[in-house]
């Protein structure tokens, strides 16, 4: 029997050399659990990056030590982020890759959102000297009534995007 002359492939460097990415989010109408799925989605796709999704009020305290990326994701309502994504962002992540995102009804208001990301991420969620924040988004949300979307500005176009820019600041080698 003949040895084969085949050479092995060389072990192709895995994405996971970028980190694991969390994205971790809570939700009240749906609409960041909804974004948060599709920037997972996205990320995999398009990235090529091992990605899992956590929803805070389920698992409030995830595990971080394998991700080198987190994204967190929240709504707002009545002038503040949900109290599951303050708590999430008093944890230690100096040594993370940060991109926060806002849903709100407000946030799909061109004119606005820029106040949005300000006043509840720089403002709220982003007050932590050591945060590696890498990006930062406010898209529209969903307001419901009853069950009922009364006001629906969900973005899933802006979000892709988005998600896809963070892809490629992901994947870029750490600095």
């Amino acid at each position: 029997m003949k040895a084969s002359n085949a050479k092995a492939k060389p072990t192709e460097t895995p994405k996971e050399d970028q980190g694991k990415t969390l994205v971790a989010y809570v939700t009240k109408s749906a609409a960041a659990g909804e974004a948060a799925n599709l920037i997972a989605d996205t990320l995999r796709e398009k990235s090529g990056l091992e990605v899992d999704v956590v929803d805070l009020k389920k698992q409030p305290h995830p595990d971080l030590e394998p991700y080198a990326n987190v994204i967190l994701g929240s709504g707002a309502r009545m002038g503040s982020v949900y109290r599951e994504a303050v708590e999430f962002m008093k944890q230690d992540l100096s040594s993370k890759r940060v991109a926060i995102f806002i849903c709100s009804v407000a946030g799909g208001d061109p004119k606005r959102t820029d106040l949005i990301a300000h006043r509840y991420i720089t403002e709220g969620l982003a007050r932590n000297p050591n945060l590696r924040l890498v990006s930062m988004k406010a898209f529209g949300g969903c307001l419901k009534v009853f069950g009922k979307a009364v006001i629906d500005r969900r973005e899933p176009a802006k979000i892709q995007a988005w998600a896809e820019e963070l892809g490629k600041k992901f994947t870029e080698s750490p600095t």
